[in-house]
């Protein structure tokens, strides 16, 4: 999904998830910096609102789209996120804070 003026995009690992709360912790390697001779993670908060728009996509494997090895997107509840998942965040700020306007999830494939 493109980005629109006034949105920022984040992506990276989560590192906590309080679905209760609306609130993410996400794990980004960016801007690149290398501190020690590891590289730097960037924690951002992240608000979930209830409009908060969040899917899994995965690779089709099961032929029902229009080539094999397509992207389908399935919806998720924000209990189904978990540590460890990688995410790309659309959000707005919105006093002062940044609220997911949607969250995309990519898990590997095991």
């Amino acid at each position: 999904m493109p980005v629109r003026a006034g949105e920022v995009s984040y992506s990276g690992t989560v590192k906590a998830i309080d679905p209760a709360a609306g609130t993410l912790v996400l794990g980004e390697v960016g801007p690149w910096k290398v501190v020690g001779g590891a590289t730097e993670i960037t924690e951002r908060a992240i608000l979930l609102a209830a409009s908060t728009e969040i899917a899994l996509v995965k690779r089709a494997t099961d032929g029902a789209t229009a080539f094999s090895g397509d992207f389908v997107r399935t919806g998720l509840a924000p209990g189904d996120v978990a540590p460890g998942d990688f995410v790309t965040a659309k959000c707005v700020v919105q006093d002062g804070k940044l609220t997911a306007l949607v969250l995309t999830v990519v898990r590997a494939e095991r």
